[in-house]
C-alpha cells in the first residue's frame, strides 16, 4: 500500500469522478477509504510517488470526500502537472483515455411562460439545460455501466484496449455568450434581442422564435372601454399610455380599432392576439430618464419586445390633454353624466393632439355620428301611409330597439351588431317634436300604421324623412305646381264659364285647381271684395269640363246663399245649381251632378243624407263660421266625403291660433297635426313657431290684399274720432270700472273669463249709460251726440253711409235718433229674413236711402254695398280683421269713390284701449299672412287687463 499510483474513475451518473490509488497488483484504494483509515492527510500522500504528492495535497484540500465533478480535466493544472500521469479508468475498471472534445450544438426553445432557454440539439431533456454557473463538461464512453469501482482491476499495458472517452462543452465564444445571458434557463425576450447577433454567430438554431422588435414610436394612445352598472348606467374607463408599433403607419392619429368580433363579456380587455400597437404606462422612470442610455429594450405582456425611447416619451408627457388622469397609471373614469359631452366635445380635442384612439368594440357605435330619420312607407290605403323611426346605419329592428330605449328614459343602448349607441346624440327629441307638430303618435317601437297625406307633407316640410315612392311623387308634383316657372301664365276656365277674370283672380282659380288635381285642399283667404266667389266658380267650370257629371257642394251662411245662386246662374249657365234649404227640400232630391248650395245649419240637420254622397270637391264659404271644432256644424262638415276641400274666408284668424288650425284641419287634415299637438307646438307668444306655421302653410293658403291687386281701387282712409262722455255717463262708467278692478283683484287663474261680464258692461256704458232700457234719450251719450253732429254737419248729403255696431241695442238708439231727425235708413241684423236682405241691398245700391244700419255679426260678410263711401264703427271690436271685413262691404271692387272709415270711441274708456289692443291683433294676423311683417305679442296678461280697464 505504500506504492500507489494516482487514478480517477469516471462515473457516468451526475458527471462525477472518483479519486483513488492503485497498487502494483491492481488493488484499488479509494480516497474515501484512505481518509477513513488515515486521519492524517499528510500520511496519505506518502503512499504515492514523490512527483504526485503535490497533486494529492490539492485533491485532498479541494475534495475532502474524495469525489469531485469533472471540471475541465483536460485543461486543469492537476491534470497537466501530475507525473507520472494520472491513470484513467471507467467505473467498471477498463482503462480509458481522452480522445477529443465535442462542441455544443445549441437550440433556442420558448417556455410556456414566454421566456426562453438554451438546450442541446441532440437531447431536449431538462438535465441538458446549461446554466450560467455550470461549466460542467460531460464525458462519454462506449456502453458505460453503472457498476461500482472494482476492488482489483487487471493491469494492462495494451492501450488498444483502452476505452476512448470524449467530452463536450462550450467553446470560448459560447462561454462568452452564455456569460452575458442572465439565466440560460429563463432567458427574457429582451435579452435575446439584445444578444441576437452573438446567438447567430455561435450557431444557435431556432432563432426564428425570437420576437420581432417594435421600434416605431412612441406615440400617445387613448384606450377606452365601457363599464356597465347594475343600475343600467354606463361609465367609461380610459387610459392614456405610450404605444409603439411595427410600422409608422400604424401610429397615424385618429386610428380606431377595426376589430369586428364582439366579446361576450363587455368588461374583457380588447387587445388583439398580435396587436398592431403595444402600450406602456404614460410614466417615465426618472432615474432612467437621466441615465446615459436613453434607449432600452422592454417586454410587453403580449410577448412583444419594444425598443423604447425614454427621451421621446418624456417629451410626449409635456402634451396638454384636456382630461385629468392618474399620473402613475394614466387611468381615468368618465361618469354617466359626462359621457355624451366627452365623446362630442372632449374627445375631438384630445385627438387634435395626435393622440391615437383605441376603442373597445362596444364603444365604436358611440363615435359614429348618427341621426334619427322618419321613414314613411306605403300602406294599403290610397291616402294613408305607414311610418317609423329609422336611424342611420341601423336596421329596422335595431332602430326600434333604440327608440324603445329612448322612450324608457335611457341615455345609451347596447346593440348586438352596432355596440353602444349614444341616444342623446340622435336628436330624437327634435324628431319627436316634429312628429308631434304633425299630430303623429308612435308605438313603443317607434312605428305608426296610419299616417295621412297632410301629416306626410308636414314632415316633408319640417323634418328629416325617407318617403315612400307615392309620397315622393306627390312631393315632386307639389314642387312643380308651386314653382312659377312651371305654371302656365294663365288659367283656362271651362268652356261654360261666362265671366272675365282679372289676373289675380285667374291665379286664385289656378291655385284651387292645382291643389284639387293633387287631391289636396287649401284656404283662399283674400281680403273681402276681391271676388273669392267668382274664382271658385271658374275653378268649378274647369272641374265640369274635365268631368261633366261631377257633384260639387258649397256650404255658406244663409246670407250668402243668394249671392252664390245669383253668381252661379250668371257665370255657369249650363251647370245645374240646387239650393238645399228651407221646408221645400223635404220633397226634393239632391242633384246627381252639378252644384249644391246649402247652409251650415241645414247641412247639420241633413248630415245623414249628405254623408252618403261623394263630392268631387266642396267649398266652405265664410269658413270662420266653423272655426270652433266643438260645434255641430264643424263636426258635420268633417263627415263629408270629398276629393278636396277648400275654405273661403277673409278672416282666417279672428281671436286665436286654434281657429287657424280648425280651417286647415278641414281643408288639409294632418298638415298642422291634431288640436292638442298644435297647441303644444304653436303659440302666438313664440315668433319661431309663427314663422314655422307660416312656412308649413304657405303653399296651401293664398291671401291677397286689395292694395296689392286692385291698383285702381280708390283710397281708404281710417279716422279715429275721440268723444268725451256725458257727465252722468262718466259717473256710471267710473263706478263700473272700480267694480271691475275689484273683481280682477279677486279673480283666479281664469281671470279673463271671470272679467268678461265686467268688460262687456264697460263697453256698453261707453256707448250709452241707459243702453238696453225701454225708453232712452240718445243725447245722454257723448259718442252718439258726436255721430249725430257728423251726419248732419260734416257728411255731405250726396254721401251714403254704413253704420256698424256689434250691439243691436246701440243700433236701436241710433234708429231712435234718426227717427227723431226724420232721416230714413235701412236696418239689418241677424233676424232680418234673407229676402229682405237682398231687397235692402238692392234698394240701398239704387240710392233709395243714405244710411244702412247693420249689425256687425249679421252684415259683416256677403254684402256688396259699393254705393257707400262712408263707414261708421260705433264701438271698436277686439279684432281689427272683423271690422275691416265689415268696412270692405263698401271698399271693394266696383267702388269708384274714396272711402272714409270713422271709428268712434269714448275718451278715457275701455274703447280707447281696445283700439290699442287691435294693433297687437293686427300684428299677429300679419305675421301669418305677410312674410315681411314683424311679430309682437298678442295675449293679454293680468297686468295688461288691468291696464285695459284703466
Amino acid at each position: 500500500m505504500k506504492h500507489l499510483q494516482l487514478a480517477i474513475f469516471l462515473m457516468p451518473k451526475e458527471q462525477f469522478c472518483e479519486f483513488a490509488g492503485i497498487s502494483e497488483n491492481g488493488r484499488v484504494y479509494s480516497f474515501r477509504r484512505l481518509m477513513q483509515e488515515n486521519s492524517d492527510p499528510y500520511r496519505i500522500q506518502n503512499f504515492f510517488p514523490k512527483e504526485q504528492k503535490e497533486t494529492i495535497i490539492r485533491i485532498l484540500y479541494y475534495t475532502p470526500t474524495g469525489r469531485s465533478r469533472i471540471i475541465n480535466l483536460s485543461e486543469n493544472s492537476i491534470w497537466n502537472s501530475c507525473k507520472p500521469p494520472i491513470r484513467i479508468y471507467t467505473n467498471d475498471g477498463r482503462p480509458a483515455y481522452f480522445a477529443g472534445k465535442i462542441s455544443y450544438q445549441l437550440r433556442l426553445v420558448k417556455n410556456e411562460n414566454g421566456s426562453f432557454r438554451l438546450v442541446r440539439e441532440s437531447e431536449l431533456s431538462d438535465e441538458n439545460v446549461f446554466h450560467k454557473n455550470d461549466t460542467t463538461e460531460r464525458f462519454f464512453w462506449k456502453n458505460p455501466t453503472q457498476n461500482e469501482i472494482p476492488e482489483i482491476i487487471p493491469v494492462s499495458e495494451n492501450d488498444r484496449e483502452a476505452v476512448p472517452v470524449f467530452f463536450s462543452g462550450p467553446n470560448y465564444e459560447q462561454k462568452k455568450m452564455l456569460s452575458r445571458l442572465i439565466d440560460e434557463n429563463r432567458i427574457s425576450p429582451s435579452e435575446l434581442v439584445k444578444h441576437k447577433s452573438s446567438l447567430i454567430s455561435n450557431g444557435v438554431i431556432g432563432l426564428e422564435s425570437i420576437p420581432k422588435v417594435y421600434q416605431a414610436g412612441p406615440a400617445l394612445c387613448l384606450f377606452l372601454e365601457p363599464v356597465y352598472h347594475e343600475s343600467e348606467e354606463l361609465s367609461v374607463h380610459g387610459r392614456i399610455c405610450f404605444v409603439y408599433a411595427k410600422r409608422k403607419k400604424d401610429l397615424s392619429s385618429l386610428k380606431e380599432s377595426k376589430r369586428k368580433s364582439k366579446t361576450s363579456n363587455p368588461a374583457e380587455t380588447f387587445s388583439e392576439t398580435e396587436p398592431n400597437l403595444v402600450d406602456f404606462n404614460a410614466t417615465v422612470n426618472r432615474t432612467r430618464v437621466y441615465a446615459r442610455n436613453l434607449t432600452i429594450y422592454a417586454e410587453h405582456p403580449s410577448g412583444v419586445v419594444v425598443k423604447r425611447s425614454l427621451k421621446k416619451e418624456k417629451t410626449l408627457l409635456l402634451t396638454e390633454i384636456p382630461i385629468k388622469y392618474g399620473k402613475s397609471t394614466g387611468e381615468f373614469i368618465i361618469s354617466p353624466k359626462k359621457i355624451s359631452s366627452f365623446f362630442t366635445e372632449t374627445l375631438p380635442e384630445i385627438l387634435k393632439k395626435n393622440v391615437i384612439l383605441k376603442l373597445h368594440p362596444d364603444l365604436e357605435g358611440i363615435t359614429i355620428r348618427r341621426k334619427a330619420l322618419f321613414q314613411i312607407r306605403e300602406s294599403s290605403g290610397v291616402d294613408w301611409f305607414g311610418g317609423g323611426i329609422q336611424i342611420d346605419g341601423l336596421d329596422t329592428l335595431e332602430s326600434s330597439a333604440t327608440y324603445a330605449a329612448w322612450k324608457a328614459g335611457r341615455k345609451f343602448v347596447r346593440l348586438q351588431k352596432s355596440g353602444l349607441i349614444d341616444l342623446t346624440s340622435l336628436e330624437l327629441e327634435s324628431m319627436a317634436r316634429t312628429l308631434d307638430s304633425a299630430g303623429i303618435e308612435l308605438d313603443q317601437q317607434g312605428n305608426t300604421s296610419r299616417l295621412n297625406k297632410g301629416q306626410a307633407i308636414a314632415l316633408e316640410l319640417v323634418g328629416d324623412l325617407r318617403a315612400a315612392k307615392s309620397l315622393q311623387k306627390l312631393q315632386k308634383s307639389l314642387k312643380s305646381t308651386f314653382q312659377e316657372k312651371n305654371i302656365p301664365n294663365s288659367f283656362s276656365p271651362g268652356s261654360d264659364f261666362r265671366g272675365e277674370l282679372r289676373d289675380y283672380q285667374n291665379k286664385g282659380a289656378r291655385f284651387l285647381y292645382n291643389l284639387h288635381s293633387l287631391k289636396i285642399g287649401g284656404i283662399l283667404a283674400d281680403e273681402m271684395g276681391l271676388g273669392k266667389t267668382i274664382q271658385c266658380i271658374a275653378f268649378f267650370s274647369k272641374i265640369f269640363q274635365d268631368s261633366p257629371k261631377s257633384k260639387i257642394l258649397v256650404i255658406a251662411p244663409l246670407a250668402a246663399i243668394g249671392v252664390w245662386e245669383e253668381e252661379c246662374a250668371r257665370f255657369l249657365t249650363n251647370v245645374s245649381v240646387q239650393v238645399w234649404h228651407g221646408s221645400s227640400r223635404k220633397d226634393a232630391k239632391l242633384l246627381r251632378s252639378g252644384i249644391i248650395l246649402t247652409t251650415y245649419q241645414t247641412l247639420t240637420r241633413d248630415i245623414e243624407t249628405f254623408q252618403k254622397l261623394k263630392f268631387e270637391t266642396f267649398v266652405l264659404d265664410e269658413a270662420q263660421n266653423v272655426k270652433n271644432v266643438t260645434t255641430d256644424s264643424a263636426k258635420s262638415v268633417r263627415k263629408i266625403q270629398t276629393g278636396s276641400a277648400f275654405c273661403l274666408t277673409g278672416t282666417p284668424l279672428e281671436n286665436h291660433l286654434d281657429e287657424f288650425w280648425s280651417l286647415f284641419d278641414l281643408s288639409f287634415p294632418g298638415l298642422l297635426g291634431n288640436l292638442r299637438s298644435f297647441q303644444r307646438n304653436f303659440s302666438s307668444e313664440s315668433p319661431m313657431s309663427i314663422q314655422e306655421l307660416q312656412r308649413r302653410t304657405e303653399k296651401f293658403l293664398l291671401r291677397r290684399r286689395k292694395s296689392e291687386v286692385l291698383t285702381d281701387l280708390p283710397p281708404k282712409t281710417e279716422i279715429r274720432v275721440s268723444t268725451p262722455m256725458e257727465t252722468r255717463q262718466a259717473k256710471l262708467y267710473e263706478k263700473a270700472r272700480q267694480e271691475a278692478i275689484l273683481k280682477l283683484r279677486l279673480a283666479g287663474s281664469n281671470y279673463i273669463f271671470e272679467l268678461l261680464p265686467q268688460l262687456t258692461r264697460l263697453r256698453r256704458l261707453a256707448s250709452h249709460p241707459d243702453i238696453g232700457m225701454e225708453k232712452i234719450d240718445p243725447t245722454q251719450s257723448g259718442k252718439i251726440n258726436r255721430f249725430l253732429t257728423m251726419i248732419r254737419e260734416e257728411i255731405p248729403e250726396s254721401s251714403a253711409s254704413l253704420v256698424f255696431s256689434q250691439f243691436t241695442d246701440t243700433l236701436a238708439i241710433i234708429k231712435e235718433a234718426l227717427d227723431r231727425l226724420k232721416i230714413e235708413y235701412f236696418y239689418l241684423d241677424g233676424k232680418t229674413p234673407q229676402s229682405k236682405r237682398v231687397s235692402y241691398v238692392q234698394r240701398f245700391q239704387s240710392g233709395e236711402r243714405r244710411f244702412f244700419l247693420i249689425s256687425l255679426k249679421a252684415g259683416g260678410v256677403s254684402l256688396t254695398l259699393t254705393r257707400a263711401d262712408t263707414v261708421f264703427h260705433l264701438d271698436p271690436w277686439w279684432n281689427p280683421a272683423v271690422e275691416n271685413q265689415a268696412s270692405d262691404r263698401a271698399h271693394r271692387f266696383g267702388q269708384k269713390q274714396p272711402v272714409f272709415i270713422y271709428k268712434l270711441f269714448s275718451e278715457g274708456s275701455i274703447e280707447e284701449r281696445v283700439l290699442e289692443l287691435q294693433e297687437k291683433k293686427r300684428h299677429l294676423f300679419a305675421s301669418l299672412f305677410d312674410s315681411e311683417a314683424n311679430w309682437t305679442e298678442s295675449n293679454i296678461s293680468r297686468e295688461e287687463l288691468r291696464e285695459l280697464i284703466g
